[in-house]
């Protein structure tokens, strides 16, 4: 499983969604207008290995990207949202145990696109289990 599946799976979990209608991985739609997108990152720490060759613990990064149509509360659920994964403990996703996950950063506005919806996001890693 990926990082940015589980991680979709935990927020639809906690009322946000469901995935396919306002939740999203790895893409943002055209439609709806507010929408919360889970991407899996490229950047990460490389997985812990056991007796050099057996991967024990794996680092996964994501992005989470929050967009409305309103300003304060693209901004309002990002927050929320960073608030629910930072610091999360002993989560159980999709059957892989997730030590941790913390968030990078605090939530910043991306932009405004053109049809005057707001994104805001803010990037975090976990701790887990091998896949």
């Amino acid at each position: 499983m990926s990082v940015a599946l589980d991680i979709a799976t935990h927020l639809q979990s906690n009322g946000y969604g469901p995935i396919g209608n306002g939740l999203s991985i790895n893409k943002l739609m055209d439609t709806p207008n507010n929408q919360v997108v889970v991407y899996q990152s490229p950047v990460g720490m490389p997985a812990a290995k056991a007796m050099g060759t057996t991967i024990i613990l794996q680092y996964p990064s994501f992005q989470i990207v929050v967009r409305n149509t309103s300003s304060q509360t693209a901004e309002s659920t990002c927050e929320a949202i960073h608030k629910l994964l930072d610091g999360a403990k002993g989560l159980t996703l999709n059957g892989i145990t997730y030590y941790s996950v913390e968030a990078t950063d605090t939530p910043f506005k991306l932009t405004e696109d053109d049809n005057k919806r707001y994104l805001y996001a803010f990037n975090g890693r976990a701790v887990k289990d091998q896949s």
